[in-house]
């Protein structure tokens, strides 16, 4: 094959690129599609060298080649040979070798013959056909059935080394992605051969770290926050320092998913020391990623490929347990403590000191107060989460004493919150926002003056005149409607109005259910409650008559007895006339 240039491509019978000569016969087959390996050999571990089997009628050629291919440095064994295609076929069928290399014109099943049996049965087992003549014919062929190469005799030396050279690359390939695969699969909880009977990876245990840039994600980021922590990992040459700690060693990155963190999976019997290693390379990656801290948990123990999961749930909760803000530091997670702290608040002195600020009408020491409280939570070394769940508490504790702000405003503070705890470097970086926005929400009476609440209501009361048919209705589609807590909107209608909306609601549906049965006798009560935002007859009734003293057939009685002396009335005033 001296003299050629070899490129890849993917038959649509292989899992594996084809290499093939830069020949026009070559490039008419139609094989223009790239994709990623995913497929291999059930029988191969990671380790073990790729099993080759040999097929040539004449025994001197045959073991040619078998010497050539054993005395490559490449980790290739010949594991079997044959003298013709049908006693090939039945050593391909119990030994699966990972490449077929085999002549084309032998007795009883040609060369050809061979590889289309092969290609259809096992189509990961890369093949090479050997001949003495240079013909179109067996060269259209070999590519039919995705022979990765056609060597002419005799072969030499370097010609069987730059075809596995080649080969080499393509399995390996192969065996990365695979087993890179396999393991995000497994991190991931995924479905798959977690026994290892089926992967190739039986026996095979795994080291596993995960790796912080920065502070936690918030489950809810802006995109800028998740472009900005995209950006953080792309621009570390992490890939390069990983490979120089790790020497020749594999290793695998995988996402999470979120943006962050990532897990690294290193195989135990080639990994260095875990300890060692997460401390090298937290040194290194702190010196990119300033003034962003960097956090490295790490298990001492190695995992299977089944157990990968809950090795990485582990990892998770002991990042989110110990990590600080503003601290760098490799978390060993052996065994996770007792939480130091409750998470379910503040302190109460924090608790009583914020409700009593909010009662001053100092907006000066109200900051500065809160400014040196939120700074003596910095001083207690608070884990991240924690911090966040105390500042996060606070926040709604300050709004249910006012409900001034609208809860949609209230979850936009939060949400900005939190982004600002997973990008800032420390909390004393982002204590000016806490107060402001304690701040925001303790003041908001003096932020909305009289002239605002009050155009506020009659926007409600007008919504309610046009809405109350709806039998939806209700205070939480008025809260949404208007971006205003529910029991806000209460309190300023009734300060306004002398009454609730719902009970204003009632009456305009009463009244109206009035108006159809002295206007409208012919439709019935039932119709009467539909129309007037009542599906239920039986609860239109009781509300009806708790509102007018009346039952409906009362209220309509009443009614017929008010036309009738009407009309009697009208009649009297006729004859007068």
């Amino acid at each position: 094959m001296s003299g050629f240039e070899w490129y890849m491509e993917t038959a649509p019978s292989s899992a594996y690129p084809t290499i093939v000569k830069a020949e026009p016969i070559f490039r008419s087959a139609g094989m223009s599609s790239r994709h990623p390996i995913w497929r291999w050999h059930p029988y191969m571990g990671l380790d073990e060298k790729f099993h080759v089997v040999v097929v040539e009628d004449e025994p001197i050629i045959l073991r040619n080649i078998v010497d050539k291919i054993n005395s490559t440095a490449l980790p290739f064994q010949v594991t079997g040979s044959a003298y013709d295609g049908l006693e090939a076929l039945r050593l391909i069928q119990q030994t699966r070798p990972h490449v077929l290399i085999t002549d084309v014109q032998m007795p009883r099943m040609s060369g050809i013959e061979l590889v289309r049996h092969v290609s259809a049965r096992y189509p990961d087992t890369l093949t090479a056909i050997i001949s003495g003549y240079n013909q179109f014919e067996y060269a259209r062929q070999a590519i039919k059935y995705g022979v990765k190469d056609y060597l002419l005799k005799p072969v030499d030396k370097d010609e069987i080394q730059a075809t596995l050279e080649g080969f080499h690359h393509i399995l390996t390939e192969c065996r990365t992605n695979r087993e890179r695969a396999l393991i995000e699969a497994a991190v991931q909880g995924s479905a798959g051969p977690w026994d290892g009977t089926d992967s190739g990876l039986d026996g095979e245990t795994y080291v596993m770290l995960l790796i912080q840039l920065g502070h936690l994600p918030a489950q809810r980021l802006s995109e800028e926050s998740i472009a900005f922590l995209t950006d953080l990992w792309k621009s570390a040459p992490i890939h390069d320092i990983i490979q120089e700690l790790n020497g020749s060693g594999r290793w695998h990155l995988i996402d999470q998913t979120m943006p962050g963190g990532k897990y690294l999976a290193l195989p135990r019997h080639s990994a260095p020391d875990p300890a060692d290693f997460a401390e090298r390379l937290l040194k290194r990656l702190t010196e990119l990623s300033a003034p962003l801290p960097v956090n490295i948990c790490m298990m001492r123990e190695s995992f299977q490929l089944r157990q990968l999961f809950y090795c990485a749930l582990n990892l998770r909760a002991a990042m989110e347990e110990r990590l600080v803000m503003g601290q760098s530091s490799v978390i060993v997670c052996d065994e996770l403590p007792a939480a130091k702290e409750s998470a379910d608040g503040p302190p109460c002195s924090l608790q009583h000191q914020l409700l009593n600020l909010m009662e001053l009408n100092n907006r000066g020491v109200f900051r500065n107060e809160m400014r040196r409280a939120l700074l003596g939570l910095t001083r207690k070394e608070i884990t991240q989460l924690r911090l966040q769940q105390k500042i996060i508490h606070l926040i709604h504790l300050a709004w249910q004493q006012k409900l001034l702000i609208p809860e949609e405003e209230i979850f936009h503070l939060e949400y900005e919150l939190l982004n600002r705890f997973a990008l800032s470097p420390d909390f004393s970086c982002m204590i000016e926002h806490v107060v402001s926005a304690f701040e925001y929400i303790a003041y908001a009476e003096e932020e909305m003056d009289h002239d605002s609440a009050g155009e506020l209501v009659e926007r409600l009361e007008h919504y309610l005149r046009t809405c109350y048919a709806n039998p939806s209705l209700s205070l939480e589609e008025i809260s949404e409607s208007f971006h205003y807590n529910a029991s806000y909107l209460t309190k300023l209608f009734k300060k306004y109005k002398c009454t609730t909306p719902l009970k204003f609601v009632i009456a305009l549906r009463v009244a109206e259910a009035q108006r159809l049965i002295e206007c409208e006798p012919e439709l019935s009560f039932k119709e009467i409650g539909e129309m007037v935002g009542y599906t239920d007859p039986n609860y239109f009734s009781r509300i009806f008559k708790n509102k007018t003293g009346l039952s409906l057939s009362q209220y309509e009685a009443a009614s017929c007895g008010r036309r009738r002396c009407h009309r009697q009335d009208q009649q009297a005033k006729c004859k007068q006339s």
